[in-house]
């Protein structure tokens, strides 16, 4: 996961899978917790200040159902052929995304690094981990749309370097350099095509720019390491608990490390690759890398390995579950009318109209909103926690007073049968003028 300043283009020193998701994903910040747990806050008073806001009224308020256009001028829409459940008429969804080239690099067949330390209690694990991944029929099946094919292992190294306790990114970096210019790690070359994952101790933190640290607020990041002379993509996976204790410790490692994996190769360096980053479009506050957009999927089993399902272009154009492998069964989400990011003064509230959908027939489901990724929390409050295909509802979501001018935030609506421990999700943001 890439944490993006989306206004000025310029990561942040990590792409971060949140510890609040380790019980789906196994990792990428927010802060530890279960599930897409309650509400994100609570709706203040204040008038909406919308710009740009689908089909809003004078009260700040868009209709999921009425737009006559569909309510979106990018994302289009799908009839699903259903009933809504207060005329009996067809009802409309906005269209699924597409993850879209930003034109960076990708590592098509990647060469995995696999790093460990002395006394790692995992190291064999990891490492057969790592056999297995790069010649998987996962790595073929969520690498397809986007030109990553099977990999190497191409080196295990066990390093005789014992990290400090708290263990700075940075610090991280130049430990990698000096490693490769020693001889211990591969050189990168010139195109990238190693990805070095870092397998942290449980008893280390590391800690990045923005203050986070590694089983604290999130379980695993990829990004770029600038070096000197060196340039190369590396990931960092702790040895962290998942918030489920269902979840075994070993599993949500290797899921995390999977995770930033598909992500490596598919966005390794800091020039975007295949990763929705764009301004307009509230899904890359999910953030909008391949794995982070099924961050609700359960994880898929292989062998006796784990790993996270990861979004297909050509699966949601198909217009049912994006995520792959496919888990089968219904596809449910909800959709509001506009895939806008809504302008929203501080102090102000917005009140927005989501309608259910699904791509069969289902029963019932839960809505449940969290936080998405953001400068401030985005406070939000559903109007009803029940959906169903057809069905409506409303997202109310407030400014804090006093948010700074020219910041994002941003919630995750979900939907759920199982009290959250999978989901589907639908992102909706604001913008602070």
């Amino acid at each position: 996961m890439r944490l993006w300043n989306r206004r000025a283009r310029t990561p942040s020193p990590a792409l971060l899978v949140p510890v609040a998701l380790a019980l789906v994903l196994g990792a990428c910040g927010g802060s530890r917790g279960g599930g897409a747990g309650g509400d994100v806050g609570d709706a203040g008073p204040g008038d909406a200040a919308a710009r740009d806001a689908g089909d809003a009224d004078d009260g700040g308020s868009s209709d999921a159902g009425t737009a006559d256009d569909g309510g979106s001028s990018d994302a289009g829409t799908a009839d699903d052929g259903g009933t809504d459940d207060d005329g009996g008429e067809p009802f409309a969804h906005l269209l699924l995304p597409q993850i879209p080239d930003n034109g960076g690099p990708r590592l098509a067949s990647p060469k995995l690094v696999t790093i460990t330390f002395p006394g790692y209690a995992l190291a064999d694990q990891v490492e057969a981990f790592g056999d297995w991944v790069v010649g998987s029929a996962w790595l073929t099946e969520v690498g397809a749309d986007y030109g990553i094919g099977k990999g190497t292992h191409a080196k295990k190294a066990r390093l005789a370097f014992t990290p400090p306790a708290t263990w700075t990114d940075a610090d991280l970096q130049k430990f990698l350099a000096q490693q490769i210019t020693a001889g211990a790690l591969p050189q990168p070359g010139a195109t990238p095509s190693y990805i070095y994952v870092v397998y942290v101790p449980p008893n280390v933190t590391v800690t990045n720019g923005a203050g986070t640290g590694s089983c604290m607020d999130f379980d695993g990041y990829h990004a770029e390491a600038q070096q000197g002379t060196l340039d190369f993509p590396y990931a960092v996976v702790g040895t962290c608990d998942a918030a489920d204790p269902a979840v075994p410790l070993l599993e949500n490692v290797e899921v995390t490390a999977a995770h930033e994996l598909i992500e490596s190769a598919t966005d390794p360096m800091d020039t975007p690759g295949w990763s929705i980053v764009a301004d307009a479009s509230p899904w890359a506050a999910v953030p909008g890398e391949v794995a982070d957009l099924c961050l609700g999927a359960a994880p898929y089993a292989e062998g006796g390995f784990f790993a996270p399902r990861s979004w297909s272009n050509a699966a949601a154009a198909a217009g049912g579950d994006p995520c792959v492998p496919a888990a089968g069964g219904v596809f449910f989400d909800v959709s509001p009318a506009s895939d806008a990011v809504h302008d929203l003064a501080a102090g102000s509230t917005l009140t927005l109209s989501v309608v259910g959908w699904a791509n069969g027939a289902t029963p019932d489901w839960s809505l449940d909103v969290m936080s998405g990724e953001g400068d401030f929390t985005l406070g939000a409050q559903l109007g009803s926690t029940a959906m169903g295909p057809g069905r409506r509802t409303t997202v109310t979501l407030s400014v804090p007073a006093g948010t700074k001018s020219g910041s994002y935030g941003s919630v995750l609506v979900t939907s759920s049968t199982d009290g959250g421990r999978a989901f589907t999700l639908w992102p909706l943001e604001v913008y602070v003028p």
